[in-house]
């Protein structure tokens, strides 16, 4: 971050307040990018109230908490939103898809290297590239192999050429955010993987709130288990055929993979809300349009 915020304090000499307003500008871009994505997606729906509930979803505490201010979240949340918008009008935005990895990259690296490969699994199965699939898919494959290749020759450089690096680095993680002894801190190495995924997902419950954050995010996560639930129910109802646009798949993939990193790495409930808090909306999103699809289908009937 200091690429950006050096220039801006210690030359330009702009404060906190200043960087705030800035920060929070770039995330409001983001947050219209997201409206014109929902309001494309939904705005056919013969249910009305459907796309104000998905304008709702974005209208969540905490994704604002975290991008309102100076702080990574806020490009990170306009970088994701520049690529999706850049999936969803693929090839005539394509520049956005460059510019938001290009972003996301310099912010937060490894964050960067999951959306250049959720892109990259997503974008070879739009329709455009149809007659080229044949090609594309291999070259999707390469490129996806070249950057775990290269993340592991990177850290192999460094700690040698054998896969316990890997391990011993999640363990130091693990014990570098321990030693803070923070009050959301969580043991996360004694948990299993279904504790793990839960705590990612849908912590702090509600009966674990101490202040009004932690109320809000306990608020939150009540809402997040009610869309599950509903999507879960959509995709039964849809027998099981996952409906959704690619910028929704490219936005689950990077989800998914950034939740299985984060229940490896991340063990403070805090750290883990922040984190989480830029893809998160759009699994309440994926849930409202696979039910959106459930509305259409029994429509036609």
């Amino acid at each position: 971050m200091y690429w950006i915020n050096y220039p801006l304090s210690q030359i330009a000499g702009l404060g906190y307040l200043s960087g705030t307003l800035l920060y929070g500008s770039l995330s409001y871009i983001g947050f219209l990018l997201a409206f014109d994505l929902l309001n494309s997606t939904f705005a056919k729906s013969t249910k009305k109230y459907i796309p104000h509930v998905a304008l709702l979803i974005l209208f969540l505490p905490n994704v604002h908490f975290w991008t309102a201010g100076v702080g990574k979240e806020a490009m990170l949340w306009l970088g994701l939103m520049l690529v999706l918008l850049g999936v969803q009008q693929f090839p005539n935005k394509i520049i956005f898809i460059g510019i938001g990895l290009l972003l996301t990259l310099m912010v937060r690296p490894i964050q960067g290297l999951v959306l250049t490969i959720s892109a990259l699994m997503v974008l070879p199965f739009h329709k455009t590239l149809i007659p080229y699939r044949k090609k594309i898919i291999p070259i999707a494959i390469f490129l996806i192999f070249s950057i775990f290749a290269y993340r592991f020759i990177l850290g192999s450089l460094v700690y040698g050429f054998n896969l316990k690096w890997i391990g011993d680095i999640l363990e130091w993680q693990n014990q570098y955010l321990a030693s803070f002894g923070g009050a959301s801190s969580i043991n996360m190495n004694d948990y299993n993987w279904v504790e793990k995924f839960s705590t990612i997902l849908f912590r702090p419950f509600i009966w674990e709130v101490k202040d009004f954050w932690t109320f809000a995010a306990g608020v939150e996560n009540i809402f997040i288990l009610a869309f599950s639930i509903l999507g879960f129910w959509s995709l039964y109802q849809l027998k099981f055929q996952f409906k959704i646009p690619l910028y929704l798949w490219t936005v689950l993939v990077y989800g998914i993979l950034l939740s299985f990193l984060f229940s490896l790495t991340l063990n403070n409930l805090g750290i883990i809300m922040r984190m989480k808090s830029i893809y998160f909306p759009f699994f309440s999103i994926i849930a409202l349009h696979l039910y959106y699809e459930v509305a259409k289908v029994k429509l036609e009937k």
